[in-house]
């Protein structure tokens, strides 16, 4: 006569839940600047620092300081990857200030004027209309058994036939946990 076994939260989750992670969007966006010195395109070496702001003028420091030292700049033209994480851009406004020095100096830095005003790009677009459910190809990973609430998990929320013998540790099911045992 065939067991039917019944299973308890930990195999349900591994098996229910064994890709469950989203596609995580980085935070690095490439700044891509046009420099003049006295009215005429850069070019050579420069040291830049590059820092976030809660206003177009004055304001407070958001995050960190991006220091990056001897940016190449041809025809004023330069591109930078800047990563100041997502804390910083939780939504409320944020201005780019840029500071500047020849790339072989030490001296002070040159604030550049005006800040630059962040605007949406499409990652943020897209997550503030989102609804719906997300694409199965885009879940990775899994989830830690002690991240699953004790009865998170219940057997009807397995697929008929999706746990057997092969799934189960030596010794895992005893005659209590049979259906029709007693």
């Amino acid at each position: 006569m065939p067991n039917t076994f019944r299973l308890g939260p930990l195999v349900s989750a591994l098996l229910i839940l064994a890709s469950f992670g989203a596609h995580a969007q980085p935070t690095t966006f490439a700044y891509e600047g046009f420099l003049t010195i006295q009215g005429a395109p850069a070019n050579g070496t420069h040291d830049f620092e590059f820092k976030l702001y809660d206003a177009a003028t004055l304001g407070s420091q958001q995050g960190l300081t991006i220091t990056v030292d001897d940016l190449s700049v041809s025809n004023g033209l330069f591109t930078v990857p800047l990563d100041f994480g997502g804390a910083p851009f939780d939504g409320s406004p944020r201005w780019l200030g840029i500071a500047v020095r020849p790339g072989e100096s030490t001296g002070a830095y040159t604030n550049l004027e005006p800040r630059m005003a962040f605007l949406s790009t499409p990652y943020a677009i897209r997550a503030a209309n989102f609804s719906g459910t997300v694409n199965a190809a885009q879940l990775t990973g899994t989830i830690a058994p002690a991240n699953i609430a004790a009865g998170g998990i219940s057997t009807v929320m397995l697929a008929t036939g999706a746990v057997g013998a092969n799934q189960l540790a030596a010794g895992a099911v005893g005659t209590a946990q049979l259906a029709g045992a007693r």
